[in-house]
Order: structure tokens, then sequence, then C-alpha cells
């Protein structure tokens, strides 16, 4: 994918992330709706995946592979999520609560997930199976 692909990708994501955090905030949907923190940590890890590759890609152009992109896509979006987690639980955002460790997990999980499916989207072109790039 190119940088103008990425930069759209990063628009459309920013756009949608903000309509239902507006709506999440609106109509409780963190406290009312289970899977919604799920679906947001997901989008969230893969715009935060975005803009790191986007960043890896602006810096390395042609020369940047899809392996190490996945490997850079990882460690920006852990770094992201655990600081955002930190910000949480000094924030008296949350931490009290039964279960605070689980969550956790999960919303860091799903941040990595969303990165791997963003570093996915950017790399797809060049993931072709090996018979593939030598016959054609």
């Amino acid at each position: 994918m190119t940088s103008k692909g990425i930069i759209w990708l990063l628009a459309v994501s920013a756009l949608l992330l903000g309509v239902l955090q507006t709506l999440a905030l609106e109509y409780y949907l963190y406290w009312t709706v289970w899977w919604f923190d799920i679906l947001m940590h997901f989008l969230g890890g893969f715009w935060i995946g975005l803009i790191v590759l986007w960043f890896y890609k602006a810096f390395l152009g042609e020369r940047a592979r899809s392996d190490h992109g996945y490997l850079v896509s990882l460690l920006g979006v852990i770094l992201v999520g655990v600081a955002w987690e930190v910000m949480e639980l000094l924030g008296g955002l949350t931490g009290g609560e039964e279960g605070y460790a689980f969550d956790t997990i999960l919303d860091l999980i799903m941040d990595i997930v969303g990165a791997i499916v963003a570093t996915y989207v950017v790399f797809r072109k060049s993931l072709k199976p090996v018979n593939e790039e030598h016959n054609g």
C-alpha cells in the first residue's frame, strides 16, 4: 500500500473511531454493550498500527519489508496500549473493579490483533506465495 493509501485509511479509521467514541459517551455504550470496549481496542490497535507503519514506510520506502513491518507495528501498538492502560489506572478510570486484570489483558490482545490486521492490509500485495513471485 502506498503512503497515500495509508493516510486515507488512517483518516477513515480515525473518523470511525471518533464517531463511535462520541456515540459511546452519549449512550453509555462502554457500560451497556459488553463487547464495545473490545471493538474499540481492536480499532485503536488498527489505527495505531497504521500510524506506526506509515512512519516505517516513509523512512524506509521500498526497503520496508512485511516481516519487519509486523514487528514494528506490534512494538508500537504494545507501547501505546500499555501506556494507555497505565494512564487509565493512574487517572483512576479503572483498576478497582473485579476482573480488571482480565480486562486489561483482553484490551492489549485486541490492540495487538488490530495492529496485525493493519500490517496485513498495508503489506498484503507483498504477501504473495513464493511460486507466484517467481512465476509472474
